[in-house]
């Protein structure tokens, strides 16, 4: 659905044989009196893509499709809607048509689905045609009960005697599941008797079934039915019997008893019902025996049985008390025997002052504490602290002068190892590796360079496990921030390939970390060492190109890119984003040639450049859109062309310039597609709809426009005119231009006579580049007009005709197709370049959505 206009429909369709033909049939509907009008009414709601109603007259298209996607419509036709202020109308579907609807689309029992295009919108989703009640009920109407006529044909006079058999006949059945209608048979047999239901017993025998009905009575196995429905017989009910009671009547009862069931859904029993689990007997009453504890119970209703507040009492347990007896080992004085509800104390055993209760390994015994000396103060000795003389005292390491092997030291004085060392691993036998370091985390083994003086920093050297960002196996230099720089003074041999990284925020390779770059192509980034001067610099100093990027090739300057993002090929000083200089006037400054469609892949090509000019202000009423290509011919003795635009050669040649004007906010147009400034010439006809003169309105040019437009005709008529006055005679010669006959033939005349009444005629008709008038009377003012019909050689070889047949692909497309109700993509246009305008609405939603965009 994506990222689009949306038509919200509410689907109202009927069948209109409920309605006069007079009231819903259009003038042009040709049908026989009486007869159902094949339209169909619908009401929906019409919205654009931001969900806005579209109101007023539009014009929509109705499809109808097959399926729910895809597809060629089965029908369609335009009508001219008038939408209210919340874009709902309503239309008859098929009053566009003499026919109406063409039935035969509903008559193969298959779903069909209707889509609505309004004018200058995509068609939108399409929604399921649904059924109304008596529309369904019109499907079966070529049946009688489901049945086909000829199921109820009486059997053929003079047929055998009904037969006695109630075997059931074979039944054809139809892929549906639905019986299949049977071919008619002239060989029916069988006669029936008065109130049976008939029954076939094979395909062309016809006898009596079970069924009986007498008046309203319908019996089965019975023929005296003493209700609606009366069966004789064991009956079998498979599945939920539902009762529906008739006012007061009992929907069941047994007949001779007292059993019913109300129609309120009460049973009476018989006398002497019992239930199930009730043994001998039914249980008539719930009471509680004096002294159970219990309260409750009763005769009748729903009876429930409680244990009330202090309800049970000591008697009334098996146990009511607890013993505690006493350990083997003692130590512990018991009550023995405690009644529930009782207060009792249990201690501990007793023992004399100075005593502590101790067990011996079998008891819990008195015992007295104590021993032969008594020390009186502890002393620190040597690299030893604490000590003294009461309670508990300590003694610890004067870890100043002893250091502790399992904690970190610090050493201060000045050390000297002898012999090589290891850190983690063995230190080596040999002379010359005095320092080993190992470790075996999977976040490798790091060296750490401190310096805490001020701007010191700290830099770790660190042979990198598996669980490190520069790979298990790999030599890593880091200070942990990316902040600061390595130095190599000297020349640095790299023989294997060099890769830097670092983050968002630094840089990851600095090819002039002092800042000399001053325009050239050094200090930066050359490639080879054939000195062919090729590389990449910054000019880091001065100049137009101050902090940006300039591309070299043998030494020369061939792109840049400023700081400002604006690039320049052949130039440093681009003027627009993108800026491109040839340096040969053998080839052109830039060559733009988009893919070609794979052959056979029946794709079409692709725009070989799209250019989207930038939106002005949206919040100012005076700002302008950006031109989206300004193109300029260059100087010289003979000026060069602004643009040359051709169509692309094909079994359909395409457009050489295709111009549309942009839209309204409201979706009109009221700026021309093209606007020309100085004359205009084409070797070929300019066909419109019309041809209008606008110029400054002579009586108010600074605030109004005057348009004309122009006459036409069937012909290429040519118009000329003026006024004479005729001499004392009533002669007067009109001279004409010498080519006068030579462009022109088949002259027609008009005179109008001014200033008084007097009658006026072509005297001689033109010959001679000229043409003469009188009038009844003397010095009469004549004004003339004589037309012709070209004759010139282009004229006769481009003749216009009148009447055109549209080619077979332009057939059902419109010049103006809003004009006549069609949407916009029933225009010529579409007909003629379908790829080229759904590429043209695909990139006018772009530029609207862009320019929706740039307003928020």
């Amino acid at each position: 659905m994506n990222t689009r206009r949306s038509l919200s429909a509410l689907l109202l369709l009927a069948v209109i044989n409920c309605l006069s033909a007079s009231a819903q049939q259009p003038a042009s509907l040709s049908q026989a009196p009486g007869a159902v009008p094949p339209l169909v009414n619908f009401a929906s709601t019409l919205t654009d893509i931001n969900s806005n109603p579209i109101v007023g007259v539009t014009g929509v298209t109705f499809l109808l499709y097959k399926d729910q996607e895809g597809g060629s419509p089965l029908w369609m036709e335009t009508q001219t809607v008038t939408a209210d202020e919340k874009g709902r109308y309503s239309v008859t579907l098929g009053s566009a048509s003499a026919s109406g609807l063409p039935t035969n689309l509903f008559v193969a029992g298959e779903s069909r689905w209707l889509a609505v295009q309004p004018h200058g919108e995509i068609e939108q989703p399409r929604v399921l045609l649904l059924s109304v009640p008596y529309a369904l009920k019109a499907g079966d109407a070529a049946t009688v009960g489901g049945l086909p006529a000829s199921a109820f044909m009486l059997a053929n006079s003079g047929a055998a005697a009904s037969k006695s058999s109630s075997a059931t006949p074979a039944t054809a059945t139809s892929a549906a599941g639905k019986p299949a209608t049977p071919a008619a048979n002239p060989a029916v047999t069988g006669k029936g008797t008065l109130n049976y239901i008939p029954m076939w017993d094979s395909a062309s025998d016809i006898i009596n079934s079970v069924i009986f009905q007498k008046a309203s009575g319908i019996g089965i196995s019975t023929t005296a039915p003493a209700a609606s429905l009366d069966v004789n017989g064991k009956t079998d009910i498979r599945d939920t019997l539902t009762l529906f009671p008739n006012s007061t009547d009992n929907p069941l009862a047994v007949s001779g008893t007292v059993f019913k069931v109300a129609s309120t859904g009460l049973v009476t029993f018989v006398a002497g019902q019992t239930f199930p689990g009730t043994g001998k007997g039914t249980i008539t009453g719930v009471t509680t025996a004096a002294g159970s504890g219990l309260s409750g119970g009763g005769t009748t209703g729903t009876l429930s049985l409680k244990v009330p507040a202090a309800g049970i009492t000591n008697p009334m347990l098996q146990n009511s008390k607890v013993t505690l007896a006493a350990s083997a080992a003692g130590g512990l004085t018991v009550p023995g025997a405690m009644t529930l509800g009782g207060s009792y104390t249990i201690g501990l055993k007793t023992c004399s002052s100075s005593q502590v209760l101790q067990f011996n390994g079998t008891a819990w015994v008195c015992a007295t504490l104590g021993g032969t000396g008594t020390i009186t103060g502890v002393t620190a000795g040597t690299d030893l602290t604490g000590g003294g003389v009461k309670g508990t005292v300590t003694l610890n390491l004067d870890t100043t002068k002893v250091p502790q092997l399992a904690v970190a030291n610090t050493f201060t004085g000045t050390e000297r190892f002898n012999g090589n060392v290891g850190i983690g691993a063995a230190p080596f036998s040999n002379g010359y590796t005095p320092l080993a370091l190992g470790g075996a985390t999977n976040f490798g083994t790091w060296l750490s360079l401190a310096n805490t003086s001020t701007g010191g920093h700290t830099w770790n050297i660190l042979s990198a496990g598996s669980g490190n960002a520069e790979g298990a196996g790999n030599l890593g230099i880091t200070d942990l921030t990316g902040t600061s720089t390595i130095w190599l003074e000297g020349n640095a041999n790299i023989t294997s390939n060099l890769a830097v990284t670092g983050t968002a925020t630094g840089s990851t390779f600095n090819a002039d970390v002092l800042g000399k770059n001053a325009g050239g192509p050094t200090p930066g980034l050359l490639f080879g060492a054939s000195g062919s001067g090729e590389g990449i610099a910054s000019n880091r100093t001065i100049g137009f190109t101050k902090y940006g990027l300039d591309f070299y090739t043998n030494y020369t300057p061939r792109m840049s890119v400023l700081q400002s993002g604006q690039v320049g090929i052949g130039t440093q000083n681009p003027t627009a984003q993108l800026a491109v200089v040839s340096s040969s006037d053998s080839y052109a400054a830039m060559y733009v040639q988009s893919a070609d469609a794979g052959s056979g892949s029946g794709q079409s090509g692709s725009d070989g450049e799209d250019v989207y000019a930038s939106s002005g202000d949206p919040t100012s009423g005076s700002s302008f859109g950006g031109t989206g290509v300004a193109a300029y011919g260059g100087g010289g003795g003979n000026g060069g062309t602004g643009g040359i635009f051709q169509g692309g050669n094909g079994t359909i040649g395409g457009f050489g310039v295709v111009g549309i004007s942009g839209s309204t906010t409201g979706g009109g147009f009221d700026q021309e597609a093209g606007y020309f400034i100085g004359d205009v010439f084409a070797t070929g006809q300019i066909g419109s709809g019309d041809s209008v003169i606008k110029i400054d309105h002579p009586l108010e040019p600074a605030n109004k426009f005057l348009s004309h437009s122009a006459v036409v005709s069937a012909d290429m008529k040519t118009m000329y005119d003026g006024t004479v006055t005729t001499d004392a005679s009533g002669q007067a010669v009109v001279e004409l231009p010498e080519w006068f006959e030579a462009l022109n033939r088949d002259f027609r005349y008009q005179l109008t006579v001014i200033g008084q009444f007097a009658q006026a005629i072509v005297a001689t008709k033109i010959a001679n580049h000229q043409f003469a008038i009188r009038t009844d009377k003397p010095n009469v003012e004549v004004s003339w007009q004589v037309t012709g019909i070209r004759q010139d050689a282009w004229a006769n070889a481009h003749r216009t005709p009148v009447e055109l047949e549209k080619p077979d692909r332009e057939k059902g497309f419109y010049l103006h197709p809003e004009l006549y109700g069609a949407t916009r993509e029933q225009g010529i246009a579409w007909a003629q370049n379908p790829e080229m305008m759904k590429r043209h609405s695909v990139e006018a939603a772009k530029a609207a959505a862009h320019a929706t965009s740039s307003k928020h």
